[in-house]
C-alpha cells in the first residue's frame, strides 16, 4: 500500500457508532475487524485500507464461520485490502504479520485483549496524528468486559504520544466521580447481578 495518511480511522461493528463514520472520505486509512468488510451483509462496510483478523487460524480458515462461511475464501483470494495477522500465512496473500515482538519492545507494554487493542496499538506504532473510533462500545456483560481495559490503556498511550484522538464511543459516558453526584444502584440491579 501506499503512505499512511494523517488520521486512522477503526471501526467496530457496533451500529450505535459505527454510522457516524462516512466511508466516502479521503483524508484517513480505515481499519475494520475481521469478517466487517469480507461478508456481503455488511453493507455498512464500505471499504476499508486494512482489517484485523488476529484470531488464531482454526477460526479464521473455519468453512462453518458463523459471521461469514466465505470469510477463508476472500482471504485467500483478494490482495488489496492488508490483513493483520499473528502472521503472514503463504496463501493469504494480503497477510502482514502483526509486529507484536516491535511494539511491545518499543512501547514496554503487554496487554493487548482485544483486536481493538490491538489496532490501538500499532496506529501508535506507526505513528498517526489523529485516530477516530467507531463502533467500539464494549458495553455487553460478557467478552468485553475483558477487553475494555485494553481499548482504554492504549488510548491513554495515543494520548500520551500527542496523537489527537476523537473516540465516538458511548462506553466513557459514565459520570464523573465526585462531580456529578453518588454513584447509586438501583435494587433492581443487585437483583439481576446475584442472578448472573
Amino acid at each position: 500500500r501506499g503512505e499512511l495518511k494523517d488520521t486512522v480511522a477503526i471501526i467496530g461493528s457496533h451500529p450505535r457508532t459505527r454510522t457516524e463514520f462516512d466511508f466516502t472520505r479521503e483524508d484517513c486509512d480505515i481499519w475494520l475487524f475481521n469478517e466487517a468488510i469480507s461478508n456481503p451483509a455488511n453493507e455498512w462496510a464500505k471499504r476499508a485500507d486494512a482489517i484485523f483478523q488476529m484470531h488464531e487460524e482454526a477460526i479464521w480458515r473455519n468453512p462453518a464461520n458463523r459471521n461469514d462461511p466465505k470469510h477463508y475464501q476472500w482471504l485467500s483470494s483478494q490482495n488489496e485490502i492488508t490483513v493483520y495477522m499473528q502472521d503472514a500465512y503463504p496463501d493469504i496473500p494480503a497477510s502482514a504479520r502483526f509486529p507484536l515482538e516491535e511494539i511491545v519492545e518499543r512501547f514496554k507494554i503487554k496487554y493487548f485483549t482485544s483486536s481493538v487493542a490491538y489496532a490501538l496499538a500499532l496506529a501508535c506504532y506507526l505513528g498517526y496524528k489523529r485516530l477516530e473510533l467507531y463502533g467500539v462500545e464494549m458495553e455487553t456483560n460478557t467478552e468485553y468486559i475483558y477487553q475494555r481495559d485494553g481499548v482504554t490503556l492504549w488510548l491513554g498511550v495515543a494520548l500520551g504520544l500527542g496523537i489527537e484522538v476523537d473516540a465516538r464511543i458511548s462506553m466513557f459516558d459514565q459520570p464523573l466521580y465526585g462531580y456529578e453526584g453518588e454513584v447509586v444502584f438501583k435494587y433492581e440491579q443487585f437483583v439481576e447481578r446475584i442472578a448472573e
